[in-house]
């Protein structure tokens, strides 16, 4: 009915973990604790109640105390210590679970490694697209907004110096920013994506932290947007 096992004695945990195929687990740890072994016919229930009541084994020792002391209660408490810190590699149980007290974890990586594997994959990312035919991406947006700024400038092109012309041209600069508020909407999703592949892959194997990795895709917006204001603003 279930997998795993929380034994508690006078509000003490005895055991916590698996109970595997027949609860062949959770009669290893005991057995091999001390526990007699169960003979053929005994109920698994009743045979654990009894060798957790017997104080026969280790009178000045407990079972809770064999626990707190067990590799199980050690790995536990590095499962635990793995989600509540998820930015650690699972490095930390290939070293063993005493790695913790030992100091045998790796470095944290600082502000800015990784910035420059970071701004790349960005940038690599706004210029290979999977909507352009072509593979890339950053081309065919330059080039729709070229055209746009092109098609606006010569919708108001030779204004008079009127009232009209001044409304006129007036309505041509917030077409033109029209124009940048609708690829700027485009940021969002992107910038979902990336975070959600950042915390799948960098950040599990601690390659660069979080402020990088929001500091480099600022960098990569501002410098695709550069480059896309320039010709924009020529051709209109």
């Amino acid at each position: 009915m279930f997998d795993r096992l929380l034994l508690l004695q006078t509000g003490k945990p005895l055991y916590f973990g698996e109970l595997g195929r027949s609860a062949s687990t959770l009669i290893d740890y005991f057995t091999g604790s001390g526990a007699r072994t169960l003979t053929e016919g005994d109920n698994t229930a009743e045979w654990l109640l009894e060798v957790t009541a017997s104080t026969e084994l280790k009178p000045t020792n407990d079972w809770g105390d064999i626990w707190r002391t067990s590799p199980e209660a050690e790995a536990l408490k590095c499962e635990t210590f793995m989600m509540e810190n998820v930015q650690l590699p699972l490095l930390i149980c290939r070293l063993g679970p005493d790695a913790i007290v030992r100091g045998d974890l790796p470095d944290v990586p600082g502000l800015l490694a990784g910035a420059d594997l970071s701004v790349f994959e960005d940038g690599l990312l706004y210029w290979l697209g999977e909507i352009a035919p072509s593979g890339h991406l950053f081309p065919v947006v330059l080039t729709c907004v070229i055209f746009q700024g092109l098609f606006n400038g010569l919708s108001f092109w030779m204004l008079d110096h009127t009232v009209q012309g001044l409304t006129s041209s007036i309505f041509s600069c917030f077409l033109l920013t029209i124009i940048f508020n609708t690829v700027d909407q485009q940021i969002i999703p992107r910038f979902i994506e990336n975070r959600e592949i950042f915390e799948a892959r960098e950040r599990q194997s601690k390659t660069y932290s979080w402020p990088v990795f929001v500091a480099a895709n600022m960098a990569v917006e501002l410098t695709w947007k550069s480059l896309t204001a320039v010709p924009v603003f020529v051709s209109w």
